[in-house]
């Protein structure tokens, strides 16, 4: 091997004894080039640099207040069912604070509170079996003299999978002659409702 400025060279190129060196220029295009190519970025960060844990606690977070949301029917049920989460060991101290907090913020958005009306007759959490034996479990199911309207928490980002778990609901729910049956996604973080059908 000889050392050269950014790497090491092996052997030594020698021509055909058949072929000149004009010829081989026709043969071949060679291409010099002035600069160095730009190369692809690797990032070489370790896995363990990755905030796995904050991932996990986040979506353990959205799972409780998830739970949290399909069980209380007003503002005011929301203390005991927390309090009965945590005497059974389903969350803790810490999480029993934080999601309190969470959920009180989201009832001084007008259109969260609405789906607590007392006015209004609510299903929470009602296993339905379609034709084809599946068990659909809507969050709320919110029976008005006009209209049903059945609504899913999302506490994470909105992808196409939740509309379609909506449209189900409301599909099964018409086929049980419910009046005027509608459908509403409402997304926690942002305080956003889609509505559907």
């Amino acid at each position: 091997f000889t050392p050269f400025e950014n790497g090491f060279e092996m052997g030594e190129l020698k021509l055909n004894e058949n072929q000149n060196s004009d010829a081989l220029a026709e043969n071949y295009n060679f291409v010099y080039l002035k600069q160095k190519m730009n190369k692809p970025e690797l990032s070489y960060k370790s896995g363990e640099e990755w905030d796995v844990n904050e991932i996990d606690e986040k979506r353990n977070f959205g799972n409780l207040v998830h739970k949290v949301l399909s069980k209380i029917d007003s503002k005011e049920t929301l203390k005991p069912i927390l309090k009965q989460m945590q005497m059974k060991g389903e969350i803790n101290v810490k999480q029993h604070v934080q999601i309190s907090e969470y959920i009180v913020d989201l009832f001084s958005d007008t259109h969260f509170e609405s789906y607590f009306k007392k006015t209004h007759s609510v299903l929470n959490e009602k296993s339905i079996i379609n034709k084809n034996g599946q068990k659909l479990i809507p969050d709320k199911i919110i029976i008005t003299d006009n209209e049903t309207i059945v609504v899913d928490f999302k506490t994470g980002q909105a992808t196409n999978s939740h509309e379609k778990q909506l449209n189900a609901y409301i599909q099964i729910l018409k086929e049980m002659n419910f009046n005027n049956v509608k459908g509403e996604l409402f997304y926690t973080e942002k305080k956003e409702t889609v509505l559907i059908g």
